[in-house]
């Protein structure tokens, strides 16, 4: 009830005897949330396939908690098809434009986090590395 008022005024939580009429109003809502997740998650998986590709390059003696098959065969793969759903959004410059502020939001916050609480900085070295 709360919701359709919100959205809706009124009129619009009472309810609609032809049809859900809050459904229809939470509709772009839902697609709005479904987007930022599908990019979201799509742009997670596009930097630990290219991370995969980079450091299994850079250090390929290292100890893994994991393994990938047929490096970078299958990460270039899973990169292809996150960007193939990239580009199948309905509106991607909303999507885009979302996609890369949230980004620098969360940069912003990494590098600022980064700076006062790095253990490199102060001079001393983590547990264990």
């Amino acid at each position: 009830m709360a919701a359709g008022t919100d959205l809706l005024g009124a009129e619009g939580a009472e309810g609609d005897p032809g049809g859900s009429r809050l459904g229809q109003a939470s509709m772009p809502t839902g697609r709005y949330i479904g987007f930022d997740a599908i990019s979201a998650r799509c742009s997670r998986f596009i930097l630990v396939n290219i991370g995969v590709i980079i450091l299994r390059r850079r250090n390929p003696d290292a100890e893994r908690g994991y393994r990938v098959l047929l490096v970078p065969l299958f990460p270039i793969i899973g990169t292809l098809l996150c960007l193939l759903l990239f580009a199948s959004v309905e509106d991607p410059a909303s999507t885009y434009l979302r996609f890369f502020i949230w980004m620098g939001i969360g940069l912003i916050i990494y590098f600022a986090y980064g700076r006062r609480h790095s253990l490199l900085q102060r001079g001393r070295r983590r547990p264990g590395g």
